[in-house]
């Protein structure tokens, strides 16, 4: 068709990970806070952002709260709260989520944060951050 524009080519499909090891420890951060080495910048489209980790603390009843965030805005379906039932015991996080309106050069990362100021130590173990676009 004469002065019909192609179609513009999308995104390829592709899988983006952040790894880290070993803890990120706090004795209180009651406001979210970004979370060492959990950034990601997946290109445009809508993706699937999975989050894995373990939390602890040494005394029980200790509410982490994690998120993704896009361009430093929280999306609000993927904020997720654990609570230690066992001090010293290591509680998994999982955050399995799809977050629409992607564009290029955005960057989604995780936050985290804690339900109390006290002087308690509050540890955030290894971690892994996965986006897919496809």
């Amino acid at each position: 068709m004469e002065g019909r524009q192609p179609d513009p080519i999308p995104p390829a499909p592709g899988v983006l990970t952040a790894l880290a090891a070993g803890e990120v420890s706090t004795s209180g951060i009651t406001a979210y806070t970004p979370l060492d080495g959990m950034t990601l910048i997946p290109g445009p489209g809508d993706v699937v952002a999975s989050f894995l980790t373990s939390v602890e603390s040494d005394v029980a009843g200790v509410a982490f709260t994690f998120a993704v965030f896009l361009n430093g805005v929280k999306v609000a379906a993927t904020e997720t709260t654990v609570i230690v039932a066992l001090a010293n015991t290591p509680e998994p996080v999982v955050i399995h989520e799809a977050v629409t309106g992607v564009l290029a050069g955005d960057a989604l990362d995780i936050r985290w944060k804690v339900d109390n100021g006290v002087a308690n130590v509050k540890s955030v173990l290894s971690r892994v951050f996965v986006v897919v676009r496809g």
